[in-house]
């Protein structure tokens, strides 16, 4: 999966993207996602309430920029 992180560090405000596998965030954050298939099959969205309870763990995920970086579950 291709994340966007924004978030506030020390005042400075920090944007990052990168991959990470969607095992990762389905192990991490799961129970967060709700099933919102109304156009789309198998569509998980997490609302804000939820979001605001991932923030510090989410912005904590370590992405990777490349498929090297990404590892061996990217294969």
């Amino acid at each position: 999966m291709i994340i966007q992180k924004n978030y506030k560090k020390f005042l400075k405000k920090i944007e990052e993207s990168g991959l990470v596998s969607y095992n990762t965030i389905i192990n991490l954050f799961g129970d967060q996602f709700e099933e919102f298939e109304y156009e789309v099959p198998n569509l998980k969205v997490i609302r804000t309430s939820n979001a605001d309870k991932i923030q510090k763990q989410f912005n904590a995920l370590k992405l990777g920029k490349t498929v090297n970086e990404f590892g061996s579950a990217w294969r």
